[in-house]
């Protein structure tokens, strides 16, 4: 793990450090950024400036939060020492069985990615503490005496921004309890000093998965996209910076909104930011809060597992345009889905998660071919015809674009039979046509409507895909 933070005397970006002229900082904007003061009783005309700040900028900053100034120093004074531990230091602390506990550079990400961002992170399980604590990194000795005391502190302040608005929206005091927030992390993202800030990104534009984002910060780098512009949020002593993801804008019913934002570097100074960002777990449903609903404010967002909408997170590479048609409500959902996915039993030959094309089942020298998958459910009946233009084609370097992309037909009837363990089940068939591709596999396959298997947990969301080529998507492998 090639650690940035541990470059010394670097002169110039390496190449891979290089982005493409497209994603490189750009000019910025200076506004003012609103600025709450939580020490008001007035929790009505509080939540109202959250609601104004949110539709201003997406953002705001919060002075007066009860967290003390000496407690945050520490936790960034600890947090700097274990980012300039040797690397080998950093590597021991780390393990990919421990959920609790990641430590990386760039991203999670680092061996598949094109261009690497300027950044080290450290990531830990903060809730509840005590089971997690004891995960975290042995080294600094006070890390984590120092980040537990201060992850208490953020679970305080944390709950009376949620409490805030969950009363503000009419959710109720307890709306947010229990599953809907109980997986939190703490993260210490580190930028160290650029040679050539023109050419790197801390971190992309995105907007962040969660319910809540409370950030620190100790230099300037944060920026948010508003109206076509990017504008900095400049660090005010002492205060937190706010933001919303898509989690609550989709419980809120777009009445809090998700911002799109990024990291630029700095030739002049590293930054270093802590990052305490709240999520529900992962089998919870999120769909906008019923009370919020009703013949003059319809749903703006659909329902979705949390597992669900992680998984597309990802494997869109948290692609904004890709996000807001997954949860929009009034927008075709791009799926990417498998058999494990649909809990499938395969028959006669599979085309989820892959045929071989030279198999029996070849789709290689064949024009027409019919395939069929049964899969566990109750069975219906239906008929479709509907047309594909485009099938994902995986080999072991991942995605293989063809120049020409697949037109194909398929015309699927579902009807009943027995599976073979005796339980009611459909069978699918699907008609091919003028496929062609050398010897890789087919993993993912995106149709175009969607079905339902009563009374069982699964569901085929499918879409009109248009042209795929080089577009195609890139899913993380697990």
């Amino acid at each position: 793990m090639n650690f940035v933070s541990n470059w010394e005397g670097v002169e110039s970006v390496p190449e891979s450090y290089v982005c493409p002229p497209e994603k490189r900082p750009s000019i910025v904007l200076k506004k003012p950024i609103p600025v709450l003061d939580f020490a008001t009783q007035d929790q009505a005309l509080l939540f109202q400036k959250i609601l104004d700040s949110n539709h201003e900028l997406g953002i705001f900053q919060v002075i007066n939060h009860g967290v003390s100034k000496e407690l945050v120093e520490e936790t960034m004074s600890v947090l700097k020492e274990f980012h300039s531990m040797p690397p080998e230091g950093k590597r021991r602390e780390f393990s990919k069985d421990n959920k609790s506990c990641k430590v990386f550079t760039s991203s999670n990400n680092y061996e598949n990615e094109q261009t690497h961002l300027w950044r080290d992170c450290l990531t830990l399980t903060c809730y509840p503490l005590h089971k997690n604590i004891h995960s975290w990194p042995q080294n600094p000795p006070k890390l984590r005496e120092v980040v537990g005391a201060y992850c208490v502190a953020m679970e305080k302040f944390s709950r009376e921004i949620i409490d805030l608005i969950s009363e503000g929206l009419g959710l109720g005091q307890g709306y947010f309890e229990g599953e809907m927030s109980s997986y939190r992390r703490i993260t210490t993202n580190h930028y160290p000093i650029c040679p050539n800030p023109s050419l790197t990104m801390g971190l992309n534009q995105h907007c962040d998965r969660d319910l809540i984002t409370i950030l620190f910060q100790d230099v300037d780098g944060l920026q948010v996209f508003k109206d076509g512009h990017w504008i900095s949020i400049d660090p005010i002593e002492g205060a937190f910076v706010v933001n919303f993801g898509y989690l609550l804008e989709v419980i809120s019913n777009g009445k809090l909104k998700a911002v799109e934002h990024r990291v630029v570097t700095n030739a002049k100074a590293s930054r270093q930011s802590l990052v305490y960002t709240i999520f529900p777990e992962k089998e919870m449903i999120i769909k906008p809060a019923t009370c919020l609903i009703n013949e003059a404010n319809p749903p703006h967002y659909r329902s979705f597992k949390v597992e669900d909408f992680n998984r597309h997170f990802f494997a869109v590479s948290n692609n904004n345009d890709e996000m807001m048609k997954f949860i929009d409500i009034n927008v075709d959902q791009v799926r990417v889905y498998s058999p494990n996915d649909l809990k499938c039993m395969n028959k006669v030959g599979h085309l989820i998660p892959e045929i071989t094309m030279d198999s029996t089942c070849s789709i290689v020298s064949r024009n027409d071919v019919i395939l069929n998958r049964s899969c566990r459910g109750m069975g219906v009946g239906a008929s479709y015809v509907r047309q594909l233009n485009g099938v994902g084609l995986v080999s072991k370097n991942g995605w293989m674009a063809r120049d020409i992309v697949c037109k194909m037909e398929f015309t699927p009837t579902c009807f009943r039979r027995v599976n073979t363990n005796g339980g009611p089940g459909f069978v699918i068939l699907r008609r091919f046509r003028g496929l062609e591709a050398s010897k890789s596999k087919v993993r993912y396959l995106f149709p175009l409507h969607m079905f339902r298997i009563p009374s069982a947990s699964m569901f085929i969301r499918v879409v009109k895909v248009d042209i795929y080529k080089a577009s195609m998507v890139k899913s993380k492998r697990n």
